[in-house]
C-alpha cells in the first residue's frame, strides 16, 4: 500500500471516529423529558438547590403536557430532610415527601404546564 493511500484511509477513519462521537455526544443533551410517549418535547429548566446537592431530577409529564411528579436524588448525608419545590410560574404547588434512601418524590396538587417550566427551586430544611 503506497503512502497516499494509507493517508487517505487515516484521514476517513479519523472522519468515521470523530462523527459517531459527534452524535453520541448529541443525544445525551439535558432538558425536561418523560417517557410517556405523548409527543412532549424537552427544553431546559433551570435548577437551583439549597441545602442539600442533588444528583438527579426525573420529572413526570402527564397527556395534557403539565408536571405532575418530580423525583429528587440527592446525594447521602441529607436522610430524613423536608423537601420544597416551587416552579417559576407561581401557582403550581407540590407536596414532597421527607428524604430517605438519598431520595424524595414530589407530587402535585396543582400541576404546571411544561411549557412554563423554567426555573425550578428545591430547598431542604436544614433542621
Amino acid at each position: 500500500m503506497d503512502i497516499t493511500r494509507r493517508a487517505k484511509l487515516m484521514v476517513g477513519a479519523v472522519a468515521l471516529i470523530g462523527s459517531i462521537a459527534a452524535l453520541g455526544g448529541a443525544s445525551t443533551a439535558g432538558g425536561v423529558s418523560d417517557s410517556s410517549g405523548d409527543g412532549f418535547v424537552g427544553g431546559t429548566i433551570t435548577q437551583t438547590v439549597t441545602g442539600a446537592e442533588i444528583t438527579n431530577v426525573a420529572y413526570t409529564v402527564d397527556a395534557g403536557n403539565e408536571i405532575t411528579d418530580v423525583d429528587l436524588t440527592f446525594a447521602a448525608g441529607v436522610d430524613g430532610k423536608a423537601v420544597a419545590i416551587a416552579f417559576d410560574d407561581g401557582a403550581s404547588v407540590y407536596t414532597c415527601t421527607d428524604i430517605a434512601t438519598n431520595a424524595s418524590a414530589c407530587t402535585a396538587t396543582a400541576a404546571v404546564a411544561s411549557a412554563d417550566a423554567n426555573t425550578l427551586t428545591i430547598t431542604v430544611s436544614l433542621a
